[in-house]
């Protein structure tokens, strides 16, 4: 039997970065004795987590706010007797980090077990949102294909989700997720400048994210007009002396002139 003792706590002491550490911050490991401890993200908010084996007599789970600090310990069973070993893994394949807990003796008898705790979190994963067009630029009236990518680091939202295709505030329409890709055609663009954006809304699993911005730039099917001036650095010079020439083109339309 081991022996308890009360008001037993775990250290964290945050590193310097140069081999140095701050004062240990203490924390209440849940229950007592504390005799191993893991860290491993368990709730896939992408912060580390704190895991303990209490001999007496419980697993303590100390979720991390990913600031070095840590919130107070939740309090699960190991399935025996004087916890003493724990790891993290995930033993499921579902994407969520699990526990094997060691325990000196089970339920009822003197022999020794392991205990297996399957993480049944309602993961929250981040997601990234990009956009690309094609083409760009376009004319005015060509059909433009936006596709937007959802990406998050357990892998892409189910198929069948919708993403939002937005220009502004203004909706263009809407795109079916399939293998994390969803596109939409449009050739109702106006000349100009457009900047798109797509929004997935996330679900109970995958959080919303916005995509950035995307310049689309609509050149007009006709010509605008252009004014052509000219300027020296130097004018009169003299003979031999260095004189730059500046030619500025403007246009009567909104989309600056390129070329040379």
């Amino acid at each position: 039997m081991p022996i308890i003792i009360p008001g037993n706590t775990i250290g964290v002491l945050l590193g310097n970065g140069d081999g140095t550490f701050q004062a240990a911050v203490t924390y209440n490991p849940g229950g007592q004795q504390p005799y191993s401890v893991a860290v491993a993200d368990v709730n896939g908010d992408g912060k580390p987590d704190m895991l303990v084996a209490n001999i007496a007599y419980d697993v303590g789970v100390l979720l991390g706010n990913g600031d070095g600090t840590f919130q107070s310990a939740l309090d699960y069973a190991s399935g025996g007797l004087y916890p003493q070993a724990i790891a993290a893994a995930d033993l499921n394949g579902d994407g969520q980090t699990d526990l094997v807990v060691g325990n000196r003796n089970s339920y009822g008898s003197t022999d020794g077990s392991v205990g297996v705790l399957l993480n049944n979190t309602i993961l929250n994963n981040a997601t990234k949102t990009t956009l690309v067009s094609s083409p760009n630029p376009s004319l005015s009236g060509q059909a433009v294909i936006f596709t937007a990518s959802v990406s998050t680091s357990t892998g892409v939202p189910p198929n069948g989700e919708i993403v939002t295709f937005n220009d502004g505030s203004v909706v263009l329409g809407t795109g079916s997720l399939s293998g994390g890709k969803a596109s939409l055609t449009t050739s109702s663009l106006p000349v100009g400048t457009s900047t798109i954006t797509a929004t997935y809304p996330g679900d109970s699993t995958y959080s919303g994210s916005t995509s950035p911005g995307l310049n689309q730039v609509v050149n007009p099917t006709t010509k605008f007009t252009t004014s052509t001036a000219l300027a020296s650095s130097l004018n009169p010079s003299t003979y031999g002396q260095k004189v730059t020439w500046t030619a500025t083109v403007t246009s009567s339309g909104s989309i600056m002139p390129t070329g040379e």
